[in-house]
C-alpha cells in the first residue's frame, strides 16, 4: 500500500458554522489528497476538495476537529498539577518580593521592573539562617510529611525531589535544573577529558555537600563548557558560582581560620588557585597558596586532610603548579613513598634502560653534572613509561583512577614526575654556561605533562609563559648550533611543542629555528607535529629516515 505523500504547504481550518465568512476547503496548494478508489487500476487517485467538508467519521473533518485534542488535554493536567502545587506552597508575598528584585538565575543582581512570576514549590526560595538558597522551604517539607503514603507515592512519581533521592546531605543548590545540568556536565565530560586527582568518581557527592565547593565546582564546569564551545569570553554563570564561592568562603574566614580550616574551604579556595596557575596570573596565585597554607595548618597538616585523599592530592597539585609560576620550591612536602621508580612508573624495559643510559651520558659529557645528569635520565624514563601507560589505557578504555583511595592514583604518578622535574627547572648555572639544557628541558618537560598527563585546555597561558621560558633558555645558551649537534632530538622536540603553545609574537622565534635546523635534519616533512617529535624522542627505534 503506499502511503499519502502531501506537499509542505500549510492546511486552512474549516471556520464555524455561524461565521458569516464562508468556510474555508481543505487545500493543498492545487494538489489533491489520494484517496480510495474502487474502480480504475490504481487504489488510490487524486480527488480535488473544492466542496463543503463531507461529515463522515472517516472524513477529513475528524482530523480538524481533533487537531488540537491531545494538546488541550496535556494542557489541563499540567493546569492541575500546578494547581496541585500551589496549595502545597507558601503565601508568595514575600517570596514575590525576592523574586521581584533578584533573579534565580545567574544573570546579574540588578533590580527588575517587571512583574515577578509564580515559581513551582520545588523552585523556591526559602529562608534559612537568614540567607536565600535554592530549594524546598520548611513548611513545604513538613506538609509533604503530613501526607498519606498513597498520596506521597503519586506526588513523587509525578514530581520527584531531587533532595529525597540523593544519598547523601547535598546543599539546596542541587534542586536547581541550571546547576543539574552543570553536575551532569562535570560528571560525564570534564572529569572524564581532563586529568583531575583521584578518585574522581568522589569529587562531585563530596561537593554537594559544601556551598563553597560545590559553587567552585560548577564555575569549573561552566569554564569547561566555555572551553568547548570557543567562547571568547566566560558566560555569567561562571562569575555567578565564582561569586556565590567567594563570598561562602569569606563568610567562613570572618568567623577565623580555625572554623574555616575545613575541606570543603581548602578545597575551594584551590580550584581559584588552579584557574589562576592555568591562566598565568602568579600574583593571584600566591595569594591563594597563602590562604592555603594557613588553612592547612590550622586543619592539622597535610595528612590530616580528608575526603579520601582528595582534597590533599589537590593542595599538592596546586603547590606544585604554584612553585611553577613563581619559580620557587614548593611548600608541602609529599607524602608519597620513597620507593623505588618501578612503583610509580612501571618496570623499565631493555629498551628503556638503554636509551635512558645514552640520554644520560651525553648530557653528562656535555655539562660535567653527573647528579643532574642522572636526574634527566630518570626524567625520561618516567615520560617515555608514563606515556606508555597512558596509550595502554587509553586503547583498553581502562580508568585510570583506582576506587580505593589507599591506591597509588593516576594523579600520584603525575605529581611524583613533577617532583623528579623540579631539580631540573630551578638549577642554578652551577659554574658552567652549560647548565641552562637542563632548565631546557625541565620547561619542555612541563609543558608535555600538562598537555599529555594533566590535559590542561591548549589555549591557557600557562603554556605561553612556559614556552617563553625555553625560548629565554635557548638565547641564554650562546650557539644553539652546538646545541643542535649534540641533542637533535632534544631541541627538535622542544621547537614544535613550543611552536605549537608560545603567544603569537614569539612562534617565529620558534619557527626560526625549527626551519634552520629540519634543513640539515634527514627527517624533512611538512607535517611534523609535536606528537611526531615526542614520538621520535622518547622512542628513537621507532625511527623512519627513509621517508
Amino acid at each position: 500500500m503506499v502511503p499519502c505523500r502531501f506537499p509542505p504547504q500549510s492546511y486552512t481550518m474549516a471556520e464555524p458554522a455561524d461565521s458569516e465568512q464562508p468556510p474555508l476547503n481543505l487545500s493543498v496548494g492545487g494538489n489533491a489528497i489520494k484517496h480510495a478508489s474502487e474502480q480504475g487500476r490504481n487504489k488510490f487517485e487524486f480527488i480535488n476538495l473544492t466542496q463543503q467538508p463531507r461529515h463522515h467519521p472517516r472524513d477529513q473533518s475528524m482530523i480538524r476537529s481533533h487537531a488540537m485534542k491531545k494538546f488541550h488535554q496535556t494542557k489541563e493536567g499540567l493546569e492541575a498539577t500546578i494547581e496541585d502545587d500551589r496549595k502545597l506552597t507558601l503565601d508568595s508575598g514575600t517570596l514575590g518580593k525576592a523574586q521581584h528584585r533578584f533573579r534565580l538565575y545567574p544573570r546579574g543582581l540588578q533590580d527588575r521592573d517587571i512583574k515577578p512570576r509564580k515559581l513551582k514549590a520545588r523552585d523556591n526560595r526559602s529562608e534559612q539562617g537568614g540567607r536565600k538558597s535554592y530549594g524546598l522551604s520548611n513548611q513545604y517539607s513538613s506538609d509533604i510529611s503530613k501526607m498519606s503514603s498513597e498520596t506521597l507515592a503519586l506526588y513523587l512519581l509525578r514530581a520527584p525531589l531531587p533532595i529525597v533521592v540523593v544519598p547523601y546531605s547535598p546543599t539546596p543548590e542541587v534542586a536547581d535544573k541550571r546547576v543539574q545540568k552543570l553536575m551532569h556536565h562535570y560528571q560525564n565530560v570534564f572529569s572524564k577529558q581532563l586529568i583531575v586527582v583521584g578518585p574522581r568518581q568522589d569529587w562531585l557527592p563530596f561537593a554537594c555537600g559544601d556551598t563553597a565547593q560545590f559553587h567552585a565546582t560548577m564555575f569549573m564546569a561552566v569554564a569547561h563548557i566555555a572551553h568547548l564551545q570557543q567562547s571568547t569570553a566566560y558566560p555569567q554563570d561562571f562569575y555567578f558560582h565564582r561569586w556565590k564561592a567567594i563570598h561562602t568562603v569569606n563568610e567562613r574566614l570572618e568567623e577565623g581560620v580555625e572554623v574555616a580550616a575545613t575541606d570543603g574551604t581548602i578545597n575551594a579556595i584551590c580550584c581559584f588557585a588552579n584557574i589562576e596557575n592555568l591562566n598565568a596570573q602568579p600574583r593571584a596565585a600566591k595569594i591563594h597558596m597563602d590562604a592555603l597554607f594557613k588553612l592547612v595548618e590550622a586543619a592539622g597538616g597535610i595528612e590530616a586532610l580528608g575526603m579520601n585523599g582528595l582534597t590533599r592530592r589537590l593542595v599538592l597539585w596546586i603547590d606544585l603548579a604554584t612553585a611553577i609560576m613563581l619559580v620557587q620550591k614548593p611548600r608541602f612536602n609529599s607524602l608519597l613513598l620513597n620507593c623505588d621508580m618501578a612503583t610509580y612508573f612501571g618496570i623499565s624495559t631493555p629498551s628503556t634502560r638503554s636509551f635512558t643510559r645514552a640520554f644520560t651520558t651525553r648530557l653528562e659529557e656535555f655539562t660535567d653534572l653527573r647528579v643532574l645528569s642522572e636526574q634527566a635520565g630518570n626524567v625520561f624514563w618516567a615520560l617515555r613509561n608514563l606515556s606508555e601507560f597512558l596509550q595502554a589505557s587509553s586503547a583498553k578504555k581502562d580508568i585510570l583512577d583506582s576506587t580505593n583511595p589507599n591506591d597509588i592514583q593516576f594523579c600520584d604518578r603525575v605529581e611524583m614526575l613533577e617532583r623528579l622535574l623540579h631539580p631540573l627547572w630551578y638549577v642554578g648555572d652551577q659554574g658552567t654556561p652549560h647548565s641552562s639544557i637542563f632548565r631546557l628541558f625541565g620547561w619542555t618537560s612541563l609543558i608535555y605533562t600538562y598537555v599529555v598527563f594533566r590535559q590542561v585546555p591548549g589555549n591557557m597561558l600557562i603554556f605561553q609563559l612556559l614556552a617563553r621560558r625555553v625560548k629565554v633558555e635557548m638565547e641564554n645558551c650562546g650557539d644553539l648550533d652546538i646545541l643542535f649537534g649534540k641533542f637533535p632530538d632534544l631541541i627538535q622536540w622542544a621547537l614544535l611543542l613550543c611552536r605549537s603553545k608560545a603567544s603569537i609574537s614569539e612562534r617565529p622565534f620558534f619557527a626560526m629555528h625549527l626551519g634552520k635546523f629540519l634543513l640539515l635534519d634527514k627527517i624533512v616533512d611538512e607535517d611534523v607535529t609535536a606528537a611526531l617529535a615526542s614520538q621520535m624522542f622518547f622512542w628513537p627505534e621507532n625511527r623512519n629516515y627513509d621517508r
